[in-house]
């Protein structure tokens, strides 16, 4: 869905016609260029899923406009072609989503089917982004690594609750939110790492149990650590490039 809002810039008072696609995010927030003077405007949105609606704020360097502008087209979960950012009319993120499912056909994913449009928004509106599962994620990560198995349980239990199938601990969790990072394109990582390390538990499995052990004592825990960094900063990266 994409939702048409009119500002103006409050440094040169350009008018501009915001036409901004609804994301999967309670909360969504973009920086741009007045196409005038160049100076940053800053808008935010917030997203009802239930109600199907969306509350939209000036927050930074623009304020309401009853006119027509320059048509600005801004995604939170896709790139605007160069040639689409200022054309009425058009949804840029079209060819993207196509890719997509192009790219799930092939990998064999197949779309959920519905008996009915109210059983596919209520199944909609149990999807969790990235950004919602990943604070959970972080806190059961954290939890672990002091120790605090029992906690570290009691959060994990609510990632994708009602819908994860796989045991709900960290290592599961964890392969769980890097797949969904890296789906659909990179998902043969995680598989060609499962069938590199089943070759060499079958044909050097000493080597390998030394490692293994030479793993949990040395370095499982400083890796635990500088992983849940490096997690930290996907997020803050993915939440910018949302902007």
């Amino acid at each position: 869905m994409i939702v048409r809002h009119f500002i103006k810039c409050k440094t040169c008072g350009h008018s501009h016609t915001l036409r901004i696609q609804v994301g999967h995010e309670p909360y969504q927030e973009h920086t741009f260029q007045c196409f005038e003077c160049e100076e940053e405007i800053v808008v935010g949105m917030n997203c009802n899923p239930t109600t199907a609606s969306v509350q939209i704020k000036e927050i930074q360097n623009c304020v309401f406009d009853s006119e027509e502008g320059t048509i600005i087209n801004l995604s939170p979960e896709f790139p605007i072609p160069k040639e689409d950012l200022h054309r009425d009319h058009v949804f840029p993120s079209l060819h993207h989503v196509q890719a997509v499912s192009e790219m799930q056909r092939k990998l064999g994913v197949e779309a959920p089917k519905f008996s009915s449009f109210y059983e596919a928004r209520a199944w909609a509106l149990k999807q969790k982004g990235l950004n919602e599962l990943w604070p959970i994620v972080k806190k059961g990560w954290s939890l672990t690594s002091k120790g605090k198995l029992d906690l570290a349980a009691e959060t994990l239990k609510q990632y994708r609750e009602g819908q994860y199938k796989e045991p709900h601990e960290l290592r599961y969790v964890l392969f769980d939110f890097c797949c969904r990072i890296l789906l659909p394109l990179k998902y043969h990582l995680f598989e060609d790492a499962a069938v590199h390390c089943q070759k060499i538990t079958k044909n050097h499995i000493s080597e390998f149990q030394r490692f293994r052990s030479f793993f949990k004592s040395r370095m499982a825990t400083e890796n635990l650590d500088r992983r849940a960094g490096l997690g930290k900063l996907d997020s803050d990266i993915s939440g910018k490039a949302a902007l």
